[in-house]
């Protein structure tokens, strides 16, 4: 009797906190999406184009806590588990990718020589990942998006859209982009 008392207050114990962090999650972003309000008006923006910014801010934030909650859970993972992890993702991923499975058989050495030689980056949402002429040491040359989408801008362009230059592409889910890949 004394034990489940016990293991139920741990839960409501747990569950209690868990809402709080919720709660203060939910009031942070509400208090960015105050200070997003109040400058849009002061800039006295078009309601369609505030209504974009509020959605990508919306979809942005959403996206990052949860890309955040994951790089916490497997960073604090120890090192051989991670590698387990990466493995199964980086497998998992280039399988799903149907332009490289059109060169690579995964059951092949060279399709698992490729799985252990890619390392696993989290990316945010609006992270620069790559500039152009950037010196990049061949074996960070290969990016796979495997969730969400990249924003490709090419800076020497006349016609500049913004200062990152002008978009030229969007990569999504299973494209792959980098400085050399021509050794696949």
């Amino acid at each position: 009797m004394l034990i489940s008392a016990l293991a139920n207050a741990y839960i409501f114990g747990s569950m209690a906190s868990l809402a709080q962090q919720m709660n203060q999650k939910a009031v942070k972003f509400q208090a960015e999406l105050d200070t997003a309000n109040t400058a849009m008006n002061s800039l006295k923006l078009p309601l369609p184009l505030r209504n974009e910014v509020i959605e990508y801010l919306k979809s942005t934030y959403q996206n990052k806590d949860q890309q955040e909650e994951v790089k916490e859970f497997y960073e604090g993972l120890p090192v051989p588990r991670q590698e387990k992890i990466t493995l199964n993702i980086m497998f998992v991923s280039l399988c799903d990718n149907r332009t490289l499975m059109e060169h690579l058989n995964p059951d092949t050495p060279a399709f698992m020589a490729l799985v252990n030689a890619v390392r696993l980056e989290f990316c945010a949402p609006g992270m620069e990942i790559i500039f152009q002429g950037d010196q990049v040491k061949e074996t960070d040359c290969l990016y796979f998006i495997e969730r969400g989408e990249c924003e490709v801008y090419n800076k020497d362009s006349l016609k500049t859209e913004s200062q990152y230059g002008k978009k030229i592409r969007v990569l999504y889910q299973s494209d792959f982009f980098g400085v050399k890949f021509s050794h696949l």
